[in-house]
């Protein structure tokens, strides 16, 4: 209910975001798409070609030219799905934080995944990034599950949530392909070839086999409505699109660790608070993001490279390594997809949206470090963070100016 309000209060406020410099904003583009009418009958619901030459993803404006095709052509319904999706996201990490460690810990994740503030943007506008998002935990679930216990059920989860994410973002699908090659593999690294150790890795080779052949044909991706080459995995087009995109981007790289990390700091800049527009209101909701979480994330690294409660002390880094939560147990699902975002909005030169569907696994590794330090040192780090964070930008600030 609250959030809800929040929807309508900045939807009657700034109902599209700015208009970017190439052309009008992306929420803009997919309202006045939804407004026509792609699908006229319940036997078009599942067209996926309508929007060939129009779109070169047809994901997320299927999804609202169906809701334009049940409820009509309004911008506040298909805003509320969006929030829809986050409330989802929320349950999904409430099994995830319930799988990895406890039901109070997955308690705590669901309500932290409901005011994870950065988040809200992409609710408060029509943007996919909350469809991509869910689907993207969904499979990260899938794959925690297959770490821990290999069922059919999880199977089929993380295969359709790839193929609900080839639809919205094809590059990502090698992102999944990576998480669960790597996740699986750090099992076997950990405990050694043994019985049950190598059926998850087999299963997760079985789903690699089945989709390569569908991702790098171009034929079957047509029939997905995806018709251009530089979406189709493994192109020459796709390699030469990315270097290029790498090329344009404008980020400072020697900032990157700190820009990817913060997510968005013009909530931070003076200058920004002189026009209340969405870029303002996206620099503001980072910063509980900034502030509250960053310094929970570090050390719930440092949690990350200690072995589990009740393991026996090991000799020798690898070793060490080997025993360390971030291989011996599903964590290693989490923070391989942090690592692959990281090396995604590196090679695009991207730190905000293209890393938005990583925010949820930081906040578990966050949430982890929050919940298992103590009192004193929680804030210690609070205080100091803040502090320390908040004299260093005024200075950067100041001298800047």
């Amino acid at each position: 209910m609250f959030l809800g309000a929040l929807v309508v209060v900045v939807n009657a406020w700034q109902p599209f975001s700015e208009m970017q410099d190439h052309g009008g904003s992306d929420d803009h583009d997919y309202f006045f798409l939804a407004g026509h009418s792609f699908i006229g009958s319940w036997g078009e619901l599942f067209d996926l070609q309508m929007f060939i030459d129009i779109m070169e993803q047809p994901g997320y404006p299927w999804l609202l030219s169906l809701l334009s095709f049940m409820l009509g052509h309004e911008l506040l319904v298909y805003k509320f799905m969006n929030l829809f999706f986050l409330i989802l996201l929320a349950i999904i990490w409430y099994r995830i934080g319930l799988t990895l460690e406890s039901s109070q810990f997955g308690r705590r994740m669901m309500l932290l995944i409901l005011f994870l503030t950065p988040l809200w943007y992409y609710v408060f506008f029509l943007l996919k990034d909350m469809s991509i998002a869910l689907l993207q935990s969904l499979f990260v679930l899938a794959v925690v599950q297959i770490w821990s216990v290999p069922r059919a059920r999880s199977i089929f989860s993380a295969s359709y949530s790839s193929f609900g994410l080839l639809l919205f973002r094809t590059p990502l699908i090698l992102q999944n392909a990576t998480v669960l090659i790597g996740a699986l593999t750090s099992k076997v690294f950990a405990r050694g070839v043994r019985g049950g150790i190598l059926a998850p890795l087999l299963v997760g080779l079985s789903l690699l086999a089945i989709a390569v052949p569908v991702v790098m044909n171009p034929q079957v991706m047509m029939l997905f409505g995806i018709n251009a080459e530089h979406r189709v995995i493994g192109s020459s087009a796709m390699l030469e699109s990315s270097a290029l995109i790498g090329e344009r981007s404008e980020m400072n790289r020697a900032l990157f660790p700190l820009l990817y990390l913060f997510s968005e700091t013009t909530g931070l800049n003076p200058q920004s608070w002189r026009q209340f527009g969405s870029s303002w209101l996206r620099g503001v909701l980072a910063l509980p993001w900034i502030f509250l979480l960053i310094p929970f994330f570090l050390l719930g690294l440092r949690w990350l490279l200690l072995p589990p409660r009740g393991a026996h002390h090991a000799k020798g880094l690898l070793a060490h390594l080997r025993q360390s939560r971030m291989f011996a147990t599903p964590w290693s699902v989490v923070l391989l997809f942090v690592a692959t975002s990281v090396a995604i909005s590196w090679t695009v030169g991207d730190s905000t949206r293209w890393r938005i569907p990583d925010m949820p696994m930081v906040a578990a590794i966050a949430m982890a470090g929050w919940t298992y330090c103590g009192r004193t040192l929680r804030q210690q780090v609070l205080l100091v963070w803040i502090g320390g964070a908040t004299m260093l930008f005024v200075l950067y600030f100041l001298l800047r100016g």
